[in-house]
């Protein structure tokens, strides 16, 4: 069998819950891999919904963002996110959405706001975005944690799962027939008690065990009476999984670690070179973008066989275009007409990074560069140098 991950095994276990028939809600990770998994390696005959307004489609690689239309090569229709909840989500007409946790309780709530106190927190998470609408309203929400955790009581509640338990939530107001279906973990399946609410373990990987399980539960857990064991991915699933979306199969820190060594490679050595005055500046950037033919290796090139843009703001910058085919790279002090991948930095910040006085990473994180279109391609960089 070949090796998997773990968070391999998370997205095949969620994507067997989606049946013939289903609109899925439909976002970035987990959740779009899964359900394109479903649609279309598996065949199930489903309809896609991003909770921007893209509905009914098939994308052939995963989205930027949830409003991303260059992911796909057509769509039904599109709307606005106000036409998504009030017309689609309020009246209970999707059937599935996914919702990724940091924090958990026994009856399905879920944190995705702060660890820590809300006002001087230890870690701010992203926040709720959609996730409050969807958990209230869409028919199944599948929960999945890959790095979070199980807690009595929760930091903050983001999103409702079933309250307090039993009847609570419908004694609250939201839809019937609704809310948390099951939570998937890299270790087993949970589901819910139908007159408890309870969380209560169903299902565990072959590597994981029960005694393992509890470990990471607080409260006392329960057990099925027929516990099952998940079926483990298969190498086709594998396989289109990494073709499809491989930062989901590595995980998102070694995909941002991958990103920062890629971007180090391609941008030269960590060799700092002497202070040189500002009105040096751009023939600093021409001279590297110039340069950057004699380091391109053709044994690598027909993997990143792709247009990419490079626009370099402030004193000494510029536009580059830089186009990689099988057997060779060419530069053109110009912006193209259309690029894969386009590249937004500083001058200043450039020459810093490519001096190695600044992480590409932390560029990155800290929006001094900017990234548009596959960004995939810019984990690879680093094929283009010898």
């Amino acid at each position: 069998m070949k090796r998997f991950t773990r968070d391999e095994a998370v997205l095949v276990a969620a994507a067997k819950e989606i049946q013939d028939g289903d609109l899925v809600f439909v976002g970035q990770g987990i959740g779009i891999v899964a359900t394109v998994l479903a649609k279309v390696h598996h065949k199930k005959d489903i309809l896609l919904l991003t909770e921007a307004g893209i509905v009914d489609f098939t994308p052939y690689r995963a989205p930027l963002h949830v409003a991303d239309p260059t992911c796909t090569r057509g769509y039904a229709y599109e709307c606005d996110m106000v036409d998504v909840f009030s017309t689609i989500a309020a009246p209970g007409y999707a059937d599935i959405c996914f919702l990724g946790v940091a924090q958990v309780d026994k009856y399905g709530n879920v944190n995705s706001t702060v660890i820590g106190d809300y006002h001087h927190p230890r870690i701010r998470l992203g926040g709720s975005g959609g996730a409050p609408e969807l958990l209230a309203h869409v028919r199944k929400t599948i929960l999945t944690m890959r790095g979070g955790r199980f807690v009595e009581k929760l930091d903050y509640v983001t999103s409702p799962g079933y309250l307090d338990g039993g009847d609570s939530r419908a004694r609250l107001g939201l839809p019937p027939d609704c809310g948390p279906h099951m939570l998937v973990s890299t270790k087993g399946i949970f589901r819910f008690h139908p007159d408890t609410k309870e969380m209560y373990l169903d299902a565990v990987f072959p590597y994981s065990s029960v005694e393992d399980v509890k470990k990471d539960v607080p409260w006392d857990l329960k057990v099925a009476p027929q516990l099952s064991t998940i079926e483990l991915p298969t190498e086709d699933e594998i396989d289109f999984i990494r073709h499809f979306d491989p930062t989901v199969s590595v995980g998102r820190r070694t995909a941002f670690d991958m990103f920062a060594i890629a971007m180090k490679n391609f941008l030269g050595g960590r060799q700092r070179p002497a202070a040189a005055p500002a009105a040096a500046a751009k023939s600093k950037v021409a001279e590297w973008f110039e340069a950057l033919p004699s380091r391109f290796d053709p044994a690598q090139g027909a993997a990143l066989a792709a247009t990419y843009c490079f626009k370099i703001s402030g004193e000494g910058g510029g536009d580059w275009t830089v186009v990689v085919t099988a057997q060779q790279c060419t530069v053109e002090p110009k912006a193209p007409d259309q690029a894969d991948l386009t590249l937004a930095m500083a001058a200043e910040d450039w020459l810093a990074m490519v001096s190695g006085q600044l992480d590409p990473m932390v560029a990155f994180t800290a929006g001094k560069l900017t990234l548009q279109g596959n960004v995939t391609l810019a984990m690879k960089l680093s094929a283009l140098l010898k």
